[in-house]
């Protein structure tokens, strides 16, 4: 049987797949197996290389600093 790796999240058999993660065999419904392929929902995995998944990146996001953020609130002054 062939082995596939999730190329988006979806789920099979009543279980989710993260992109990277690998599908076991026999879940994939050969039949369906060339359409999902198609839409790029999934791909075949490498005999030779064992499929990984995708560490996260946690990369920081730059919090604005209050004092220099003000919130306008309520109507413009016409000066």
């Amino acid at each position: 049987m062939k082995q596939y790796i999730a190329a988006k999240p979806c789920s099979f058999g009543g279980r989710r797949y993260n992109i990277g993660d690998a599908i076991e065999a026999g879940t994939v419904d050969p039949n369906r197996a060339p359409t999902l392929i198609k839409y790029g929902i999934i791909q075949e995995a490498d005999d030779k290389a064992a499929p990984q998944a995708k560490a996260p990146t946690n990369t920081p996001v730059e919090q604005p600093d209050a004092a220099k953020a003000k919130k306008q609130t309520g109507r413009k002054k016409v000066e």
